[in-house]
C-alpha cells in the first residue's frame, strides 16, 4: 500500500509539474503575442507619422515649386534671353552653352525672387524647362492655327505675294515688302482676329503654309516601319526638288539622310516613335553631322521630342523638327 500510494503521489506530482508547464508556456505565449501585438501597433503608429510627414514634406514641396514655376512664369522673358545669352559660338564656329553662367544666374533670380527656398538648381532648371516646354506648345499651337488658316487662303495671299514683287528695267527683283506686310495686316486682323502677330511670324507663317499647300497633304498612311519613315522623309525632300541621300542601313553614324542644299549639307536623324524622342537621337545626330562633315543637324520624327532632348539640342546647335516643319525649316537655310 505504502509503495502504491507513494507512485500515486509520484505520479500526481508529475502530472502537476506538466500542467504547470503548460500552464506556464501557454501564458508566455500569450504574453509574447501580446507584446507582439503592442510592438506591431507601435510600428504602425511610426509608419503613420513617417507617412504623414512625408506627405507634409510633399505638400512643401509641392508648394515650393509652384511658387518657383509661379515666378518663372512672370520673370521668363528675362530668364529666356538670359538663356540666348549663355549660348556662346568660339572662333571656330561652334555653338556652345556655358552651364556654369547659367547655373549662377538661376541661383541669383531665385535669391531674389524665391528668397525662403534653398537653391536646387536641378529642380530650378527642370521647372524652367517645363514653363519653356509650355510657351513652346502655346507657340506651336497658334503657329499651327495660323498657318491652317493661310494654307486655306494661300492662293490668294500668295497672289498678293508676287503682286509685291517686281523687276527693274535690268531685270533685277525688287519687293514691297511695306505692301505684302500691309496685306499681311489686314490677314491678320480680319481673318485670324488677332492685330498682335508680328511681321516676322506672318510672314514665317505664309512661307511655311507655302512649303505646304506645294507640297500637298501629308499622307503617313503607308509608313508602318522607322525605314518606311526614312524613305517617306527622303521623298518628301526630294518632292521639294532638295538633293537627298540615304546612308548604309548598318553603320550610319547616327545620320539617316543627307541633304544638299547648293554648297550646305545638312545631317537629317529620322525618329518614327510611339512616344516623345529622347536624348539618344540628338546625341547620335551630333556625332553624325560631323562623321559626315555637315553643316546643319537635325532630328525629324511624328512625336515632340523631351524637355530633356530640347535642352540638349538647344546647347548643341540641332533643330527638332516635324516631317511638318522640315521643308519650310530647309528654305530657310
Amino acid at each position: 500500500m505504502n509503495d502504491g500510494g507513494l507512485g500515486c503521489l509520484g505520479c500526481g506530482t508529475v502530472i502537476w509539474i506538466i500542467l504547470g508547464l503548460g500552464l506556464g508556456f501557454f501564458f508566455k505565449k500569450k504574453f509574447e503575442k501580446k507584446e507582439e501585438q503592442e510592438r506591431e501597433k507601435a510600428r504602425e503608429k511610426a509608419r503613420e507619422f513617417e507617412k504623414k510627414e512625408e506627405q507634409e514634406r510633399e505638400k512643401s514641396r509641392t508648394l515650393e515649386r509652384e511658387d518657383i514655376r509661379n515666378k518663372i512664369h512672370e520673370n521668363f522673358k528675362y530668364l529666356k534671353d538670359f538663356e540666348d545669352d549663355c549660348f556662346q559660338t568660339t572662333p571656330y564656329g561652334k555653338k556652345t552653352f556655358n552651364i556654369d553662367r547659367w547655373e549662377k544666374g538661376l541661383q541669383t533670380f531665385l535669391e531674389e525672387e524665391c528668397p525662403v527656398y534653398e537653391f536646387d538648381y536641378m529642380m530650378v532648371n527642370e521647372i524652367f524647362d517645363e514653363v519653356n516646354e509650355y510657351y513652346e506648345n502655346a507657340e506651336k499651337s497658334k503657329e499651327q492655327f495660323v498657318v491652317s488658316e493661310m494654307v486655306k487662303h494661300y492662293a490668294t495671299l500668295n497672289m498678293k505675294y508676287n503682286r509685291s514683287t517686281t523687276y527693274d528695267e535690268y531685270g533685277i527683283m525688287q519687293f514691297d515688302d511695306r505692301k505684302f506686310d500691309a496685306d499681311l495686316a489686314y490677314f491678320a486682323k480680319n481673318v485670324l482676329k488677332d492685330e498682335t502677330l508680328s511681321k516676322t511670324f506672318l510672314f514665317s507663317c505664309f512661307v511655311e503654309a507655302g512649303a505646304i499647300a506645294e507640297t500637298g497633304d501629308f499622307d503617313l498612311s503607308q509608313v508602318k516601319t522607322g525605314e518606311d519613315y526614312e524613305r517617306f522623309v527622303r521623298e518628301l525632300c526630294e518632292d521639294s526638288a532638295f538633293e537627298c541621300a540615304m546612308t548604309p542601313k548598318t553603320g550610319d553614324q547616327g545620320v539617316d539622310l543627307i541633304v544638299s542644299k547648293g554648297s550646305i549639307r545638312i545631317a537629317i536623324q529620322c525618329k518614327y516613335y510611339s512616344s516623345a524622342i529622347g536624348n539618344a537621337a540628338v546625341q547620335e545626330v551630333i556625332g553624325g553631322k560631323n562623321f559626315y562633315n555637315c553643316d546643319y543637324a537635325c532630328v525629324v520624327s511624328n512625336q515632340d521630342y523631351t524637355p530633356q532632348a530640347k535642352t540638349l539640342a538647344r546647347a548643341s546647335d540641332v533643330e527638332l523638327l516635324s516631317h511638318e516643319t522640315l521643308i519650310p525649316y530647309l528654305k530657310k537655310l
